[in-house]
């Protein structure tokens, strides 16, 4: 190694360490201004692959990785969140022998005030809540109970859609809208018990400003899709 050679490689070295030094103390201070800590466990993969190959990612996670609704490059691990299931999942089960509302657990909300449900071959008229939910069988879609249950305007305030979650689900699943895809979401809130990728008020927060983190970018409709989509099975 000539002088000049020997000279320089300290130089490097101490401008190296420098950015590195730097790079962290940045994602340090991402990190603490975030409304979500990323420890929970799950999948994860180095941000700059598709987003699709992520799943369960938080809203301050998304936003770094798809600041614009698009996933970037970055420096560090994505973490995932355990997944939720979807709005397809969630759709009340009629017209079968089939239980009304799927296992493994109950609905977190009441899809409905009262059914007629099918009992030893005849139909017998039952309130939600005073029955384990596999009593509850060949309902139809369009019984007049699915319209009684917790409103989706009484959780998003700001909605104009005065329709019960379990009428938004039966009737949008085809469509597939926003109002769909956030029914699903706030169901998997409340029956993951802060295991889901999202929060409660993290959820509202989304639907009332179109925008996952404040300062964020405002999404589309096509992108809060695509972030919920990814937050579920």
């Amino acid at each position: 190694m000539n002088e000049t050679q020997t000279e320089s490689l300290p130089q490097t070295v101490e401008t190296t360490q420098a950015t590195g030094i730097a790079r962290r103390r940045l994602l340090r201070a991402g990190l603490a201004a975030g409304p979500v800590v990323l420890t929970l466990s799950g999948r994860s993969a180095m941000a700059g692959t598709s987003c699709g190959t992520v799943k369960g990612l938080s809203p301050m996670a998304w936003a770094s990785m798809a600041p614009d609704g698009a996933c970037v490059g970055t420096s560090h691990t994505i973490t995932g969140h355990a997944c939720g299931r979807s709005p397809g999942y969630w759709k009340p089960n009629c017209g079968s022998s089939a239980q009304t509302f799927q296992p493994d657990y109950k609905w977190p909300v009441a899809p409905c005030d009262k059914l007629q449900t099918l009992v030893y071959g005849t139909y017998q008229l039952k309130s939600w809540g005073d029955y384990h939910y596999t009593s509850f069988k060949g309902v139809a879609s369009n019984d007049s109970g699915f319209a009684r249950g917790v409103k989706f305007k009484s959780v998003f305030t700001t909605s104009a859609d005065t329709r019960s979650f379990s009428r938004i689900l039966i009737d949008e699943s085809a469509a597939g809208n926003i109002e769909w895809h956030f029914c699903a979401a706030y169901l998997n809130c409340k029956a993951m018990a802060g295991s889901y990728a999202v929060t409660e008020a993290e959820l509202k927060y989304l639907y009332e400003n179109r925008r996952l983190v404040p300062g964020g970018k405002q999404l589309t409709v096509g992108q809060i899709k695509e972030f919920l989509n990814q937050t579920w099975i």
